[in-house]
């Protein structure tokens, strides 16, 4: 094989690998856009069905599908935001017993008094109230259903320390 052969092997694999990779990273932003399509496409037809059905114009018609969905999310929302915010107090209430319960069990076994010597160590080198902040805040993203992360882009979470974000 002669060595420029062999040199554009070497840029179309490059050049494959570069455009695969810009693919992945750009994930996101497909599947944003087939969301909204889906989307689109979704208030269209009930659009066009309530234009058929009650003879309004098709701006109405849509205009009344909008009103119509932002007030059933709004009322999902108002039905289920005092849940979550009850479930959130309860886990901070009942967290520190938790927490006491676990320490009262490690304490009674030799492992866990292993455990629990170099316990204080490892708390000092994690900043557990921005893990438990970023773990809250996700399981109630997860069950309103939107993404309030902070990331870098490539799926990770940010955690802040000291006022500077680190991932």
């Amino acid at each position: 094989m002669q060595r420029t052969e062999f040199t554009w092997r070497v840029m179309i694999v490059i050049v494959l690998l570069a455009e695969a990779a810009r693919i992945c990273f750009a994930a996101k932003v497909f599947l944003l856009t087939f969301a909204a399509l889906l989307l689109a496409l979704l208030l269209d037809f009930l659009a066009r069905r309530l234009s058929a059905l009650s003879g309004f114009s098709r701006r109405w018609s849509f205009t009344c599908v909008l009103l119509a969905l932002v007030v059933i999310v709004g009322g999902a929302a108002w039905i289920s935001v005092p849940r979550v915010a009850d479930q959130v107090s309860q886990f901070v209430r009942f967290t520190p017993q938790a927490f006491q319960q676990v320490t009262d069990y490690l304490q009674e076994r030799e492992w866990g008094q292993t455990l629990l010597q170099y316990f204080p160590k490892m708390l000092g080198s994690v900043d557990l109230a921005a893990i438990l902040s970023i773990a809250v805040r996700n399981a109630i993203a997860g069950a309103v259903g939107f993404p309030f992360r902070h990331g870098d882009g490539l799926g990770r979470d940010a955690v802040f320390e000291g006022g500077a974000a680190t991932s």
